[in-house]
């Protein structure tokens, strides 16, 4: 009898607190996971933090099945972009599938998901420098064609004790959500400074032994073919970036990134424009605000930029001119 009621003691202490957090993960939803799994309408997350952010543009997707729309794809610098903030030359609405830490290679996997949903779709496409190392993690398990994992994944956090402890330890609320259809709002200020410098555990980083990933012509050009109408973009950044990518040694690469981009697709070129020295249109020295995003996108649904040919000279001494205040530029995106 004693051994019964110790098994059963045991039992309850082991297995009561499982359901205790699953109970919690499911009623509150912090990561996307139930949403992810069955497809209901759910809150959507505040986070960025395991996959939560990917996972609600995964559901978003779904939803694209057989329609024509416009749609976004891109790292965290692209997520940002609002397209209700004025008129956009087509009507079609516009979804923001961006996620953070996207690079090229996840970026092909959502465009060929997105292929096999509906081939009505109009891409448009932002690319980064810092998302083209040959040294970033690249994790495919919720953008691969076969879900079995990703929803043996999702189930799991569900009935993870580290799930609820994220959540009571603020990490399910990273002051940011998501619209409707998919870029991201802000729900804690972000005031103007009056100078930005790179972060040297974040920004930094990113460039520890950096060298371009060796397939990157390969992959824009899979993207293209897949969606023939796709459009590209290369993301601009504040000038400080730029400073540090010079101070790093990295000009002459990415001169050569974008030499490569635009001997392959069809690319709007936002590098070095006048606003990158306007810290008003920055949060960080990588990411751009909303309204600046918002020109970005118009411009390149304009088509008003024009497909002239790049000048990796004119790259190199841009980068020189940063040591004065008399930077050569080019004229300024289309205004609002």
């Amino acid at each position: 009898m004693q051994h019964r009621r110790f098994f059963i003691a045991f039992m309850f202490f082991t297995i009561a607190p499982f359901f205790a957090f699953m109970a919690i993960n499911i009623r509150y939803d912090p990561f996307y996971d139930l949403a992810y799994l069955t497809g209901r309408p759910s809150p959507t997350p505040r986070t960025v933090s395991h996959y939560a952010e990917l996972k609600y543009k995964l559901v978003l997707a779904r939803r694209l099945a057989g329609r024509r729309a416009i749609v976004l794809l891109g790292s965290s610098t692209t997520a940002a972009i609002d397209p209700e903030l004025g008129r956009l030359p087509s009507r079609l609405p516009v979804y923001n599938l961006a996620f953070s830490n996207a690079d090229i290679h996840q970026i092909e996997s959502m465009v060929h998901r997105l292929a096999k949903l509906s081939p009505r779709l109009f891409l448009v496409v932002g690319l980064d420098f810092f998302a083209a190392s040959a040294h970033r993690t690249r994790k495919f398990m919720y953008l691969s064609d076969d879900e079995t994992r990703a929803r043996a994944d999702a189930l799991m956090r569900l009935s993870s004790p580290n799930t609820t402890i994220d959540w009571l330890n603020g990490r399910g609320d990273l002051g940011l959500t998501f619209a409707e259809r998919g870029w991201r709002i802000f729900t804690r200020p972000r005031p103007h400074v009056s100078a930005l410098r790179p972060d040297p555990h974040g920004e930094i980083r990113l460039y520890n032994h950096f060298a371009l990933t060796p397939d990157y012509r390969e992959r824009l050009r899979a993207i293209a073919r897949t969606n023939p109408k796709a459009r590209f973009f290369i993301s601009p950044l504040h000038t400080a970036h730029y400073k540090l990518l010079l101070e790093l040694g990295l000009d002459g690469l990415y001169c050569d990134w974008v030499q490569l981009v635009h001997d392959t697709v069809d690319v709007v070129d936002f590098s070095f424009i006048p606003e990158t020295r306007d810290t008003t249109h920055f949060v960080d020295t990588m990411h751009y605000r909303a309204e600046l995003g918002f020109r970005l996108l118009k411009t390149v649904l304009d088509d008003e930029w024009g497909q002239s040919g790049f000048d990796r000279e004119r790259c190199r001494a841009s980068f020189q001119a940063l040591h004065n205040d008399g930077s050569e530029q080019r004229s300024s995106i289309t205004a609002q």
